[in-house]
């Protein structure tokens, strides 16, 4: 009879598990190591992708200062590493369109480990200014004022009692002024003045800008004084005195009055500027509507010689622009281009859809002047002084070409949803539209 031994087969086995398991621990590693490698060529990829798109976004600021020569930029300087190094061209495309060429290296151009291109077109047009108020020289706000937005002015920024300031629609809330204190004003040689209850950002808002600065001085009494330690304001605005930043930089006639108004008077529509027969010819083409009307704008704009009157209680139904120029009639006779007396509103008693524009004049007066109980949407332009009395709100851009008065119970709400007029062409007026983005 034969027997069999099976004492060698345990130690086969063993040896066979033993390679086997070293056969998946070898490939584990080498899967592992391969994946690894994977993610890491992803995460460089895409931060590569992040750095192409941050040159883009600096060639767009650039385009907005009218600077269009190539250049590289370290992305990351200033957050503790640099991230990677972008190079980028500029090429003009004619008609305001630009070719924008982005490639972001990682983490350098001299050490590559990853590399991603992206090319952008864009179009660059005059764009509406950022303030809800500008003034070309003093701008003054009396009492009980609320402003939501920026407010620019040339020269002295005077603000009385309970003036209040908020961010705008896009978070921003600031103060500006060019003033180096040189205008005295009676007792004043400070380029912003500030009397008593001020507020700036009482609730806390602003997610964007949020400062106030001068090229000059900045005072106010105990309470109202933005360098005290009562300043109602929790936490502090960016605060600076003696400003050279180009945020405080002085503002060329065409940028506070950034209407073209060549432009908007030569095609004015053509049209019954009476609507009907509801306005009276008081003098030389001087057009006045009396109480109680309702004028349907339909979208036109209306061009008065001589200036216009609204009198009160008067509905402006749809939209459109009123402009007048006072240099080609007889301004001398009257006291202001437009006056806008009480009770104007649009349908609905909701605001009026209309802009109100004045492009020169030497009138007696404020070339606009806005009395009470006045709700508005849309731009109020003039080339010289505008003066807002009490119990009125806008929702737009108010810009004085020389003095902006605001009494009392007045709201300025910055919009760019306003009826479109032709803009000056402005090298720091530009809105930029992406045409079209692609990876190369």
């Amino acid at each position: 009879m034969q027997i069999k031994n099976n004492k060698g087969m345990a130690l086969v086995a063993a040896i066979l598990m033993m390679v086997v398991l070293g056969v998946l621990g070898v490939s584990m590693v080498v899967l592992t190591t391969g994946e690894t490698s994977k993610e890491v060529k992803s995460r460089l990829g895409t931060s590569a992708l992040y750095v192409a798109d941050a040159g883009i976004e600096k060639a767009i600021c650039n385009i907005k200062k009218s600077k269009y020569s190539d250049f590289t930029v370290y992305v990351g300087i200033g957050t503790g590493d640099k991230e990677g190094e972008a190079v980028v061209d500029i090429t003009s495309l004619g008609d305001k369109k630009y070719q924008i060429d982005s490639t972001g290296y990682v983490p350098s151009q001299s050490d590559i480990k990853e590399e991603r291109s992206i090319r952008v077109k864009v179009n660059a047009s005059a764009g509406y200014p950022d303030y809800s108020a500008i003034s070309g020289e003093t701008g003054s706000f009396s009492s009980n004022v609320d402003v939501y937005g920026v407010v620019f002015s040339n020269d002295l920024i005077i603000i009385q009692s309970n003036v209040h300031f908020y961010p705008d629609n896009n978070g921003d809330v600031a103060i500006y002024t060019a003033s180096d204190s040189t205008l005295l004003t009676d007792d004043l040689d400070s380029a912003i003045e500030i009397d008593s209850n001020f507020y700036f950002d009482e609730d806390n808002e602003a997610t964007g800008t949020r400062e106030i600065r001068a090229q000059g001085v900045i005072d106010g009494n105990e309470d109202s004084d933005p360098n005290g330690d009562n300043f109602k304001s929790s936490p502090k605005p960016t605060i600076v005195e003696n400003d050279d930043s180009d945020k405080t930089e002085e503002l060329d006639s065409d940028e506070v009055q950034f209407v073209d108004t060549d432009n908007l008077i030569e095609n004015a529509d053509e049209t019954d500027y009476t609507f009907g027969g509801k306005g009276t010819d008081v003098g030389n083409g001087r057009i006045e509507f009396s109480s109680d009307e309702t004028l349907n704008l339909n979208g036109n704009v209306y061009y008065y010689d001589n200036g216009v009157e609204f009198d009160s209680n008067i509905v402006l139904a749809g939209s459109g622009t009123f402009v007048v120029d006072g240099a080609a009639g007889d301004s001398s006779n009257w006291d202001n281009g437009i006056i806008i007396t009480s009770n104007i509103n649009g349908e609905g008693d909701g605001y009026a859809k209309a802009n109100f524009i004045v492009a020169g004049g030497d009138w007696i007066a404020e070339d606009i002047d806005i009395e009470s109980n006045v709700e508005l949407n849309g731009i109020i332009q003039a080339a010289r002084d505008i003066k807002v009395n009490s119990n009125v709100d806008i929702l737009g851009i108010v810009a004085a070409g020389e003095e902006l008065k605001a009494d009392s119970n007045i709201e300025f709400n910055y919009s760019d949803d306003v009826f479109d007029v032709p803009l000056n062409e402005s090298d720091e007026n530009e809105d930029i539209n992406v045409i079209s983005w692609e990876e190369k």
